[in-house]
């Protein structure tokens, strides 16, 4: 389910964000934002069945490297995985 109808853009001074928005923020895919939710690797807030990000967590969240978030297979097969 998209929150695209909530997300119309990141506002000067917003705290919270929906998916769609904490995607383009990251430059990431909205499939590679939940990924990394379901992983624990940001931090949400529920409000009923609406999921939002503290920009504090997005902004830990970047801080960090985080190899396979987007799908890369790259340090798998480097291992010989």
């Amino acid at each position: 389910m998209s929150d695209e109808k909530h997300d119309r853009g990141p506002v000067p001074g917003q705290i919270l964000f929906g998916i769609t928005n904490a995607a383009r923020m990251l430059d990431l895919s909205e499939k590679s934002v939940r990924t990394a939710i379901a992983r624990g690797e940001i931090h949400v807030r529920r409000f009923g069945t609406r999921v939002l990000i503290p920009r504090e967590a997005l902004e830990r969240f970047a801080r960090r490297d985080h190899a396979g978030v987007a799908g890369d297979t790259t340090q798998r097969h480097a291992k010989g995985g």
